[in-house]
């Protein structure tokens, strides 16, 4: 006997994006917000960079340097205000403001989570750049995730869906990963701020459903 069933039902596929854009996502930073704020040991985190750090070069460096300044949350944070200023003059309001919120919006959470948690930045060797600031979550990681997400939320209906999200998740990754090399972040701050990234950019996305401002998150 075949399955003929029909596809979920916009309900069902609302509850699981509430669920694994959502919910999961918070779950998942919490639990490590959870460990930076009571100053627990990451092993797996110091670990994780040792590793890494065995790979090092002085032509890794370079390119890891290049590659991490094009995922700053502050140029993320830019490129995302610029494409919502020219979704407006295009007069589309509504996906000018979403992309405002998603991306800046993130931008602004990262700035206040690190005033919160305040963990102080690895300093297992001499890294090839000085970053100033505190550490949880990623700045870089949040940045990246959220612009990307956005991106996807927009033109999932379109034909350039499947590229946006390989082009944006392999983009996201490696932003991610050069923090890691460079030993500025703890895999903890890039787990954390792509979780965050994507429980901001789904409750955005959901709330202007909710508003019926529009038809799919």
């Amino acid at each position: 006997m075949t399955d003929s069933s029909p596809n979920p039902p916009p309900r069902a596929m609302l509850w699981l994006l509430v669920l694994f854009g959502l919910l999961l996502p918070l779950y998942g930073f919490a639990a490590l917000a959870e460990d930076v704020w009571l100053h627990e040991a990451f092993l797996w985190d110091q670990q994780f960079l040792k590793l890494l750090h065995g790979f090092q070069t002085p032509s890794f460096d370079r390119l890891a340097i290049i590659v991490t300044f094009f995922g700053s949350g502050g140029l993320m944070a830019l490129l995302g205000a610029t494409y919502a200023l020219v979704l407006w003059r295009r007069h589309q309001a509504t996906r000018a403001l979403y992309v405002a919120l998603g991306s800046v919006g993130a931008g602004a959470l990262d700035l206040i989570a690190k005033i919160i948690f305040q963990r102080v930045r690895p300093h297992l060797w001499d890294s090839s750049i000085r970053e100033l600031g505190f550490s949880f979550p990623s700045g870089h990681a949040m940045g990246s995730m959220a612009l990307v997400a956005v991106l996807i939320v927009l033109y999932w209906h379109s034909p350039w869906r499947w590229w946006t999200v390989i082009l944006g998740s392999l983009f996201v990754a490696t932003i991610g990963l050069t923090r890691l090399y460079l030993g500025v972040h703890y895999p903890s701050d890039v787990l954390a701020g792509w979780g965050a990234a994507i429980a901001w950019v789904t409750g955005v996305s959901l709330t202007f459903r909710h508003l019926g401002w529009v038809k799919n998150p």
